[in-house]
């Protein structure tokens, strides 16, 4: 398969924080970290080598490259004496213990939303102009809150 500059510019972009942020997470022991980083692996290879059926624009593909990128962030880097993921963003509200909007929501949010958009992509070249829209994009969220169960 060849590759477009901008492709090639997102593998490489995508490679880079990925050995980066394993290289750091072995240096400072957080062997937790390195199973995300064996799933950014896994998900890395699984989008590369379907890329030519799933035809995903680079919408999609850059979505997923700065949500890995702001995971892999969240839970190494100190900000303020604490990882990243427990940054308070702005203040939305806060319920006991619960804080709205922390570092950690946003970057959950921003991905299932990028995994709604990839449900779209990958469900609609089977839709036709009789499809009922009120069904198929509630459709697609609860495929998108689907996919934040296996987190």
């Amino acid at each position: 398969m060849k590759l477009t500059r901008d492709e090639w510019f997102l593998v490489i972009f995508n490679l880079v924080y990925i050995i980066g942020f394993a290289i750091y997470y072995i240096s400072i022991r957080d062997y937790e970290f390195l199973w995300y980083v064996l799933v950014l692996v896994i998900l890395f290879t699984l989008v590369a080598s379907t890329l030519h059926k799933s035809k995903f624009d680079y919408l999609i593909l850059w979505g997923l490259s700065l949500w890995g990128l702001m995971h892999m962030a969240g839970g190494g880097l100190i900000v303020s004496g604490a990882v990243l993921y427990k940054l308070k963003l702005i203040y939305l509200f806060d319920i006991g213990d619960t804080y709205i909007l922390k570092f950690d929501q946003f970057v959950h949010a921003f991905g299932f939303g990028v995994t709604t958009l990839v449900a779209w992509h990958l469900l609609k070249p089977y839709l036709n102009n009789k499809v009922n829209y009120k069904i198929i994009y509630p459709m697609v969220v609860l495929i998108a809150m689907g996919a934040g169960a296996f987190k």
